[in-house]
């Protein structure tokens, strides 16, 4: 069984606002008005302002003292590096994945990229990635060492 993940409320404001965001609800320069927003939500200013913070921190608003909060986009530079640093993380996540994975792991996931190479089409790629994913035990459950 799994633990119930609790959002707090300022997580769930903050997850409608990037889906706004994301889906060009909310554009670019735009103002993000604050008693609009806690009206249609009906939330306080308080919860808002703290998930206003966390999108400021992601990159997507930018706070303006005194003058508000706006829809941001990252810029050209800031992509890059936010990739540069995906980039090493996964190549550490992968280095400790395969260090903890046990043989008959590693043997379906040759089978896996096997599978993917010999297909063009992305649809089946996204099948493929799919079941195996869901197949795969959990990370918890990989033992400490190859045996």
């Amino acid at each position: 069984m799994k633990a119930i993940q609790k959002k707090t409320l300022h997580q769930e404001i903050a997850n409608n606002l990037r889906e706004m965001i994301m889906s060009g609800e909310l554009r670019e320069g735009d103002k993000i008005k604050e008693d609009e927003l806690c009206t249609v939500m009906e939330i306080s200013k308080t919860p808002l302002r703290e998930a206003l913070r966390v999108l400021s921190a992601e990159g997507l608003i930018r706070l303006i003292p005194n003058r508000g909060s706006y829809v941001t986009t990252p810029t050209f530079e800031e992509i890059k590096e936010m990739f540069d640093v995906m980039s090493v993380l996964e190549g550490v996540c992968a280095r400790t994945a395969a260090e903890k994975m046990s043989s008959a792991i590693l043997k379906n996931w040759r089978i896996f990229t096997t599978s993917l190479k010999r297909t063009s089409d992305l649809k089946i790629k996204s099948n493929i990635f799919t079941t195996t994913i869901c197949i795969m035990p959990s990370y918890k459950s990989w033992p400490a060492t190859k045996p």
